[in-house]
């Protein structure tokens, strides 16, 4: 679960069809983006992407040629540290 979690907050470069409006230069980039988490909730739910999309004629394919993920992923139902994966200060001092 570790790995997954360090995968989902990797930077991302954003391809060519996901251009970001830049509002200083008014203009599409090519930007990256970062998914972080600032503060876990007591209950926390995971959604573990189970598919691959596959780029076809029709853009990305969920329903067309997609390919599911077969990799198991372990985790521990209690105990998991969220601390080296949180922003907030005053969260990774009370964990």
């Amino acid at each position: 679960m570790v790995d997954c979690l360090r995968e989902f907050k990797q930077t991302e470069l954003l391809d060519e069809d996901n251009k970001w409006y830049c509002n200083k230069c008014k203009d599409h980039v090519q930007a990256t983006k970062t998914l972080e988490i600032f503060r876990v909730p007591r209950i926390l739910v995971i959604s573990l992407k189970r598919f691959k999309a596959s780029r076809s004629k029709y853009g990305s394919s969920m329903g067309f040629g997609g390919q599911k993920l077969e990799t198991q992923v372990n985790f521990p139902l209690e105990g998991l540290d969220m601390t080296p994966f949180v922003l907030s200060e005053t969260q990774k001092k009370t964990t």
